[in-house]
């Protein structure tokens, strides 16, 4: 996966958005390991909606996002 990333000039990182946290957590784990390597990861957070246990890019997707709308807004790690 690394020598993968080095060929980007940015890597974004889009996981699960749940109560819990989970997503965001490994999230930051894995962009710490890409840092450490040299590269330049991001996190997106996707939206959920108020009563919404968890959202994945899936649901994301289906429901007519699109993950190049989350980059702005995306946070280096």
């Amino acid at each position: 996966m690394i020598a993968l990333g080095r060929k980007a000039s940015a890597l974004y990182l889009i996981m699960d958005n749940e109560e819990n946290n989970a997503g965001l957590r490994g999230a930051v784990n894995t962009g710490l390991l890409l840092a450490c390597a040299g590269l330049k990861p991001y996190i997106c957070e996707l939206p959920r909606p108020v009563g919404v246990e968890k959202v994945d890019l899936n649901d994301f997707i289906r429901s007519g996002g699109d993950p190049a709308e989350l980059f702005p807004t995306a946070v280096y790690v």
